[in-house]
């Protein structure tokens, strides 16, 4: 886990700490079956936070999404507290806050870590070796075809891109004649 990881991950540790503890003071609030269901709710959601985040800590794959779930899971509890409760007093306001602040990061950390692992499984592309000096066919660096230099589609191959070519370097590449040379 590198620095910046590690410093997110114990932000995100202090986050469930100050939801948790926020949860368990608006839960006093409540009475009768709504305590014992949110009691609960309120263990549950710290077994599975506690599972998360021993994922999350050891890089697998879906740790953010779990706790981006528990975090929607605690902001929608919030939300039914609030229905039953009417009360909006500091703790809940800090502990919705606090939970809308952690599910934005286990979200944008999810899209970081998607992008991560897209960087890695691409394949470095061959960098082109642009050759400006002309031959007998043009191509382009990426495709099968290979065109006549006046063909209409051999005139839309950026600068860059462009391969000049030989019969001998056609048939080495094993390209394919375009429409324009038949």
């Amino acid at each position: 886990m590198g620095e910046k990881n590690t410093n997110l991950f114990l932000a995100v540790d202090l986050i469930l700490l100050a939801v948790f503890l926020g949860l368990i003071l608006l839960t006093f609030d409540l009475g009768g079956v709504v305590f014992g269901l949110q009691f609960f709710l309120i263990l549950f959601l710290l077994f599975a936070s506690f599972i998360s985040l021993l994922v999350v800590y050891n890089g697998v794959d879906w740790g953010w999404p779990s706790l981006s779930l528990i975090f929607a899971v605690i902001l929608i509890d919030l939300l039914l507290v609030y229905s039953v409760n009417r009360l909006v007093n500091a703790v809940y306001f800090f502990t919705t806050i606090a939970a809308a602040v952690g599910f934005i990061i286990a979200v944008i950390s999810v899209k970081d870590r998607r992008l991560e692992k897209l960087e890695e499984e691409m394949e470095p592309y061959e960098e082109a070796v642009t050759k400006y000096t002309p031959g007998k066919y043009i191509t382009s660096r990426r495709s099968i075809y290979y065109h006549a230099p006046k063909c209409d589609w051999a005139k839309k191959i950026r600068k860059k891109n462009q391969l000049w070519l030989s019969e001998e370097d056609v048939k080495k590449k094993g390209l394919k004649k375009h429409n324009c040379l038949k």
